[in-house]
């Protein structure tokens, strides 16, 4: 869930030290996450990355869940 809730952040627009901060990790772990996710999608920039993981539907919540309940 780590890795959803970093990609999460950054497709609604935070900065890495702004994800960092809010999930109480180092940037570095963020950068970590962002490039796993990178790699497995094929992208090659941070917008491609937040346009795949849009388009793909990656992040949209379980049918029934709200993400503002979520606390995203």
């Amino acid at each position: 869930m780590t890795r959803l809730n970093v990609l999460r952040l950054m497709v609604d627009g935070y900065t890495d030290a702004a994800i960092a901060s809010r999930l109480g990790m180092s940037p570095r772990t963020v950068a970590a996450h962002m490039k796993k996710a990178s790699d497995l999608l094929g992208s090659s920039s941070r917008a491609q990355l937040a346009y795949l993981i849009a388009q793909a539907g990656l992040l949209d919540p379980p049918a029934g869940r709200d993400r503002a309940a979520d606390g995203a």
